[in-house]
């Protein structure tokens, strides 16, 4: 955690109340990041002694990661793509669309080629739907459900682009 050191690696402090298997847990948590963010220098360090050197840095200087704002934003991106976009980009090909309901407009985009899958989508609003219903004593599942988020990033992007091709070539 040396601010000042050249190359800086990102250093990661979790505080978790399960500490079995922190190995793999570390190494689940790696991979995915990796497949996330692509190769970084990445440390992660669990609570284990609030003693350690460490620890009591990380604390003091490391800068809390708010995932609640991370869920939110994807929140407002669902409904906005959902609500607007799909409905915007199938009215470049069909005009009036107000009335459909988004199961059938993201089956017309897939028709279209404008989105792969509306299974895809379909998917992705019940990961958020998941994410918004879960209560803060669910650790475990609200774990789970974060990082299942966290694994869709691609196929969000993949989407959009999709979507803003289409627009391009309509």
């Amino acid at each position: 955690m040396d601010d000042t050191a050249q190359g800086g690696d990102i250093d990661l402090y979790i505080q978790t109340s399960n500490h079995t298997d922190l190995f793999g847990k570390k190494l689940r948590y790696l991979q995915l990041l990796e497949d996330v963010l692509g190769e970084q220098k990445i440390d992660v360090i669990f609570n284990k002694d609030a003693n350690r050197v460490i620890e009591k840095e990380a604390m003091e200087k490391g800068i809390p990661l708010d995932i609640d704002q991370y869920i939110f934003r994807f929140s407002k991106l669902q409904d906005t793509m959902g609500d607007k976009l799909f409905r915007l980009v199938l009215q470049r090909y069909e005009g009036t669309n107000e009335s459909l309901p988004l199961r059938n407009i993201l089956n017309k985009l897939e028709k279209y080629g404008c989105i792969n899958s509306a299974k895809e989508w379909t998917y992705l609003r019940k990961l958020r739907n998941e994410i918004a219903q879960q209560y803060d004593d669910e650790a475990e599942e609200m774990t789970q459900a974060i990082n299942a988020l966290l694994t869709q990033k691609k196929i969000i992007i993949d989407i959009y682009t999709k979507l803003k091709t289409c627009v391009q070539a309509n």
